[in-house]
């Protein structure tokens, strides 16, 4: 829970109708101050269960009025009072607008720092190695800071091969029998929920939805491939998971550490408080002084509204039902995907660090500007192309339909075409080569008005010879030496 705000502003945060509260976007360069609608998305795990090694992606849907160019721009978002003739802010985290559409105000989704993690993972470490030197490299690779160094590391053997980032952090982390997250302070965070809860007054809640009763960990079960399951605890409901770090002795200890956590599973419906965490967790007492324990799995905040609903989920042994999932289907809440689209990717910009490989490929591909140094197709279509430099080793070409060809410098096995312009089925051209052999050139019909031969010596002295109109003899008509 966000604590360095002053009493001032933690009193108006708690006090429902008091004041309005006021946000604004901290670009590098700018602020947007008119948010006209804001919803925020977060939390610790999206899921319909209790997991570890969540990485779930927090964002925000907002609309603001702004004249700036917002795509692909990361910006810090800030909600706060005015106390004392001045604005007291916190800080509720960073996001990078994606796709904003632009009409009378901006709409567009931004998301947290997360995605940054969504790369491949190559590791130059040497295994076997202690997990926190990984979480350290990924972090470097990525360019976030680690807010929670990991202080009792595990010897991984052998990296899992074709991962993202955020897939090997969210595997770490559940080892750890923790989640990550990003905070408000765009740091990643491997947690597990608080054990002193932040207790919430009725006053301030709207509804409260619960379940009839606790949902309590008994049992582990760690999948480490479609095989290999590994299980601790005897219990009949508790945290089921895929994991190709599992071991039986990682399993027990994760086990160990959460065997017995007990909450209610229910969605609470309360006035808005920014101090929330993704690792929080409420206390409510209810009109019957029953009290309820309410981890923050799911965290959504209504700017426009003034309204927060925090969720909390557990499956019961009926509902529960656990099949291993591999790297294709992990159950890693993805909410990026959105952006992702099949056989298709819409991007702005991709670089080299982002995509590392030999080859690509894809069904279709948009590119406003693509530069190539090797292209090899078996089938080319182009509707307009510059070409500065061409070396052809073999062309064969059926038709070709040329209405204008610029030809800076052209290779061929008769000669070095120099220059040549095509306009209009003319062509106009200076063929450099010290003999042109007849049997270089092969043509089934040779169609032509006039044919000048020049002597390569003298290029003054010229033959021409044109079609008799009347024979159709080919007679010279001019120059009658070389």
């Amino acid at each position: 829970m966000y604590n360095n705000g002053s009493d001032k502003f933690n009193e108006l945060i708690s006090q429902p109708g008091s004041q309005s509260l006021k946000t604004r976007m901290v670009f590098s360069e700018f602020n947007i101050e008119d948010v006209i609608n804001l919803k925020y998305f977060g939390g610790s795990n999206n899921s319909d269960n209790i997991n570890v090694g969540t990485t779930t992606m927090a964002y925000v849907e907002a609309e603001v009025s702004s004249d700036k160019i917002l795509t692909n721009q990361e910006f810090l978002l800030e909600a706060g009072f005015l106390i004392n003739g001045e604005y007291e802010y916190a800080p509720l985290g960073y996001f990078t607008v994606q796709l904003p559409e632009d009409d009378e105000t901006i709409s567009f989704k931004a998301y947290d720092r997360m995605q940054k993690f969504e790369k491949p993972y190559n590791s130059s470490l040497t295994f076997p190695i202690a997990d926190s030197n990984v979480v350290n490299e990924i972090c470097s690779l990525c360019g976030i800071e680690l807010a929670t160094p990991i202080t009792n590391p595990i010897i991984i053997s052998e990296i899992p091969q074709g991962y993202t980032c955020r897939e090997i952090l969210g595997y770490i982390a559940g080892i750890h029998g923790f989640f990550a997250c990003i905070d408000r302070y765009g740091k990643l965070n491997l947690r597990w929920y608080s054990t002193t809860p932040i207790e919430k007054q009725l006053s301030i809640i709207w509804s409260l939805n619960k379940s009839q009763s606790d949902f309590s960990v008994s049992k582990v079960t760690m999948a480490k491939d479609s095989e290999t399951i590994y299980t601790s605890g005897t219990g009949v409901i508790g945290i089921e998971t895929s994991n190709p770090l599992a071991t039986q002795s990682v399993t027990n200890n994760v086990y160990n550490a959460l065997n017995g956590y007990t909450y209610r599973p229910c969605e609470i419906s309360m006035l808005d408080d920014i101090r929330l965490d993704p690792w929080d967790l409420i206390k409510v007492v209810y009109f019957d002084g029953t009290t309820y324990l309410v981890p923050v799995m799911k965290l959504e905040q209504n700017f426009t509204s003034g309204e927060t609903v925090i969720s909390a989920f557990g499956k019961t042994e009926v509902e529960s039902e656990y099949s291993y999932q591999g790297p294709l289907t992990n159950a890693i809440e993805r909410t990026a995907t959105e952006l992702l689209i099949a056989n298709r990717v819409i991007a702005t910009k991709v670089d080299a660090e982002w995509v590392e490989a030999n080859t690509i490929t894809v069904t279709e591909l948009e590119a406003t500007n693509a530069r190539i140094d090797s292209l090899e197709a078996n089938s080319l279509t182009v509707a307009e192309a510059d070409i500065r430099y061409a070396d052809i080793t073999l062309g064969n070409i059926d038709t070709a339909n040329i209405n204008k060809a610029n030809i800076g410098l052209l290779f061929s096995e008769v000669g070095l075409l120099t220059s040549a312009t095509i306009e209009e089925g003319h062509v106009t051209g200076y063929l450099d080569s010290v003999k042109v052999n007849a049997n270089s050139i092969t043509a089934g019909t040779l169609s032509t008005d006039r044919l000048i031969i020049r002597n390569p010596s003298d290029p003054t002295k010229s033959i021409i010879y044109e079609i008799n109109n009347i024979s159709g003899a080919l007679q010279a008509v001019q120059g009658n030496t070389l």
